[in-house]
């Protein structure tokens, strides 16, 4: 028969051995929480390419790619996959896939940073030369960029076709300005 202090011993190693195994779960618990929090964080400051269509001057087709990231897209490199001939000029010269931000490295792609491309009008999108379609309505940007020491690689797919029929809005300020400016015009002509 066991003695109170041999229970006292088992019961102790028992409770010992229970606070082990809970001091080892919440270790791997709380790693798992590090490396969310650390993802959360990355993802935070990370930058974030974006491929976006507007229309200017309600007829010009516009390309914008823009780090709308807190840090800085590290040798970005832009592609198109296909030719897409600006304003529907067969010309090399005019070939946006040749233009240099689609051939060479861009150090350094700072937050806020863009390139615009004017693209070609609407009724420009779907011309073809010779059985070639030199605006094509469907292509593809690829993006590659580094940060914190990996390499991203995405793709944007653009589709002018969703934008056929569609009507810019005007801003109403610019409206106010124009108004504001048709007065002073007025008014320094009298």
């Amino acid at each position: 028969m066991l003695s109170v202090p041999d229970w006292l011993t088992a019961c102790s190693v028992v409770v010992n051995a229970l606070l082990c195994v809970f001091t080892f779960l919440i270790v791997l618990k709380n790693r798992d929480m590090v490396a969310q929090m650390k993802a959360q964080n990355e993802s935070f400051i990370a930058p974030i390419i974006s491929v976006t269509i507007q229309v200017k001057q309600t007829v010009v087709v516009c390309l914008k790619v823009k780090n709308n990231g807190h840090s800085a897209a590290k040798n970005l490199r832009l592609s198109l996959d296909k030719d897409f001939y600006q304003f529907g000029h067969f010309e090399e010269a005019k070939n946006m896939r040749n233009f240099s931000a689609f051939q060479q490295t861009i150090p350094s792609f700072s937050p806020g940073e863009e390139i615009f491309f004017s693209m070609s009008q609407g009724f420009n999108l779907g011309k073809s030369v010779e059985d070639r379609i030199i605006t094509p309505y469907e292509f593809n940007v690829g993006v590659r960029y580094e940060f914190g020491g990996q390499q991203k690689n995405e793709r944007h797919e653009v589709n002018l076709q969703a934008y056929l029929q569609s009507q810019q809005d005007r801003s109403e300020m610019l409206e106010e300005l124009e108004k504001i400016r048709g007065v002073l015009e007025k008014r320094s002509a009298s």
